[in-house]
């Protein structure tokens, strides 16, 4: 839905500048079209070797790559995004339901990264050093130059936001508790990778059926809600379904 706010226009396609890139996605499906078994041994940290940078969809409302995958345990979501104006809003929100109630407030809600108020999160994409291919040189400045953003990321995401989960806290940290999980990093081409875990006892307790659901990916922007407050507001989103994979 283009509904939102003008600033969709920011999102078109600032793909990384790699012609595979961008043939893979005019290859994917605006909307994931099937169910996947998460990768063996998966780790939710930001970094998507896992993965071998195969996605399931590119959606073009969004301006993002995704796969949403599952084991036995847990829901997964991973987005790869390369636009500044994607990283420098308020972070995702990634929402299960029941098939045909596309009502956030009464899905299970995961927002990532929630930053801290007081000092919002900015980097320059446009400054990334280029790598130059054989040149070691050049790789070791795009590594410096994502390793100084990453640590800034780190020190300024306040946690994740969980909503829909009774006994669940509103804001939590990255590592807690509940076995719910959240990560996002640079790699060296400054292309944004997030990844989410929700365990499937939470759709359970939430009686949300895990053989057939509908989701909902959200970009935010931060705006201020009064004074010294800041609130989240929806710029662009897709809706899809899914059905858990079994082995």
């Amino acid at each position: 839905m283009n509904k939102y706010n003008p600033l969709i226009k920011a999102l078109s396609i600032t793909l990384v500048s790699f012609v595979p890139v961008a043939a893979l996605a005019q290859q994917l499906p605006n909307i994931q079209q099937t169910s996947q078994r998460a990768p063996a041994g998966i780790k939710i940290d930001g970094k998507p070797s896992e993965w071998h940078n195969k996605f399931g969809a590119y959606n073009k409302n969004t301006g993002i790559f995704y796969t949403i995958a599952n084991d036995d345990d847990n829901l997964y979501l991973i987005i790869k995004a390369a636009n500044k104006a994607i990283i420098y809003n308020g972070g995702f929100t990634f929402t299960v339901n029941q098939p045909g109630k596309k009502e956030d407030k009464q899905g299970i809600g995961i927002t990532y990264p929630v930053f801290n108020s007081d000092n919002e999160f900015r980097v320059n994409i446009n400054n990334k050093p280029a790598i130059i291919p054989g040149s070691a040189s050049s790789i070791m400045k795009a590594d410096s130059f994502m390793n100084a953003n990453n640590e800034q990321l780190a020190a300024k995401t306040k946690g994740i936001k969980v909503t829909g989960i009774k006994g669940v806290k509103l804001l939590i940290p990255a590592e807690n508790e509940y076995g719910i999980k959240a990560a996002a990093l640079f790699d060296n081409q400054m292309a944004y990778i997030m990844e989410i875990a929700i365990p499937l006892r939470y759709m359970y307790s939430s009686a949300i059926d895990p053989a057939n659901f509908v989701y909902h990916v959200q970009l935010n922007q931060i705006k201020e809600a009064g004074p010294g407050i800041q609130g989240l507001m929806p710029i662009a989103d897709f809706w899809g379904e899914y059905a858990w994979a079994k082995k």
